[in-house]
């Protein structure tokens, strides 16, 4: 659809003056941006309402499906009170509803940024903790972790055998 195809253009556009860092790939319809999303390169998915061969919330279902870690963002003209309650219930990460009154691609770009960079980071905190969990576990000593209030938060398997409980 060429209206589609005019707004993925000013989207581009606007977001390469805003946001630079900002590698974006349009792709027309539900199917192509799912297979993108396969290919596992992708580290943010931005979707209108509408699309091709679907519907954006479809797209955020399916890519949250895939990958519930790659933020979602429904950026769309369409925005009403029905449509957030749908991204939401999908999963979407953010809403933006395009309003005249304010820069909305300054907005997304941002967004895009900030959703992009904290992905990134819960992503090295957690292979941080799979690489510290799989170090304390292969040691030979029993080990336990306690929180402030000194609940026990972790043991390993030889404290758990020790204790005669579930780790």
């Amino acid at each position: 659809n060429q209206q589609e195809e005019a707004f993925a253009d000013l989207v581009r556009t606007k977001i390469e003056l805003v946001a630079p860092s900002v590698d974006l790939t349009v792709e027309n319809g539900l199917k192509p941006a799912l297979d993108r999303l396969g290919e596992g390169a992708v580290d943010c998915v931005v979707t209108a309402y509408s699309v091709a061969d679907g519907s954006g919330i479809d797209l955020i279902e399916r890519a949250q499906e895939r990958d519930a870690t790659v933020p979602t963002i429904l950026f769309t003209g369409r925005g009403s009170e029905r449509i957030a309650s749908q991204a939401t219930q999908a999963g979407v990460s953010d809403y933006i509803p395009i309003q005249s009154e304010q820069d909305d691609f300054e907005i997304l770009g941002r967004r895009i940024e900030t959703l992009v960079d904290a992905a990134r980071q819960r992503q090295r905190a957690d292979a941080l903790s799979n690489r510290f969990r799989r170090t304390i576990e292969r040691t030979t000593d029993a080990i336990y972790a306690v929180d402030s209030d000194w609940r026990i938060e972790y043991m390993n398997e030889r404290m758990a055998t020790r204790v005669d409980c579930d780790p």
